[in-house]
């Protein structure tokens, strides 16, 4: 982290962005607004963005401020200049980075869900523990204002005693197994709203379930929120 030579008091801090996808754009809008959300001491500063491919991740940087591209996260990592790296990739390449990232003296911001098992999910802990760095999960659903209502509605007895959360979603014609962890953010945002409508208590007391639909009917005439890129 620096201090702005012009300004004691402004400190910045570089951010590293893992993903281009729809979430690197997510990441990257937030990264940009921070300081107009809230009253942060630091700035962040968009250094370094990585992806797969040159010419698209180029494009990428250009439309969101990033000032450098790179291929190779490894490479990312290991900069010296870089003091958050920021996981916004597919859940089965969150480990790997993760760790590389805590053992280079990386803060860790990382997107859910963030492991594929519990002894990937122990593992990425005791790393970022050991190497004194902060350690951040992306549970932003528990502060969407329909989950806050959603709690504020139980706290206030107007739905009486909950058991039960319905969710549905469209579900892939392939297995969670063979895309390796990409579809499993459905689930992840499940749980997670469940646990914050019923503080923390939902795997107790109330059961999720999930119905699968293979086709998801649209109106005539209209195209797809995300495109064919949703990584």
């Amino acid at each position: 982290m620096k201090t702005d030579s012009g300004d004691a008091a402004v400190k910045t801090v570089n951010i590293a962005l893992l993903g281009s996808k729809f979430m690197g754009k997510a990441h990257s809008h937030a990264w940009l607004n921070v300081r107009r959300f809230f009253d942060s001491e630091l700035t962040p500063v968009l250094k370094v963005v990585c992806g797969q491919r040159k010419a698209p991740l180029d494009e990428f940087a250009a439309r969101w401020g990033w000032e450098e591209t790179e291929t190779n996260w490894e490479r990312v990592v290991e900069r010296n200049d870089i003091d958050v790296v920021d996981i916004a990739l597919p859940t089965y390449l969150h480990h790997p980075v993760a760790l590389a990232a805590a053992a280079a003296g990386k803060h860790v911001f990382c997107e859910k869900p963030f492991a594929l098992d519990a002894k990937q999910a122990r593992e990425m802990h005791i790393a970022a523990k050991q190497a004194g760095v902060v350690h951040y999960l992306n549970h932003n659903y528990r502060r969407c204002p329909a989950v806050a209502l959603a709690r504020q509605l139980i706290d206030e007895g107007k739905v009486g005693r909950v058991f039960h959360l319905p969710d549905y979603a469209p579900t892939p014609r392939f297995s969670i197994e063979e895309i390796r962890g990409f579809g499993e953010p459905m689930v992840a945002i499940t749980v997670e709203a469940s646990r914050e409508t019923h503080h923390e208590r939902g795997s107790n007391e109330v059961w999720v379930r999930r119905g699968a639909s293979n086709e998801r009917p649209k109106p005539s005439g209209t195209r797809s929120l995300f495109g064919n890129n949703t990584v």
